[in-house]
């Protein structure tokens, strides 16, 4: 999950990491 977590904060904000956790779709444009 931290390896995860890493990749994404490093392409996007924390607050599109929280988005993606509670609906996948929004960060899926």
């Amino acid at each position: 999950m931290v390896s995860v977590s890493r990749s994404i904060h490093i392409d996007a904000p924390v607050e599109t990491v929280f988005a993606y956790l509670d609906d996948p779709g929004t960060i899926r444009r």
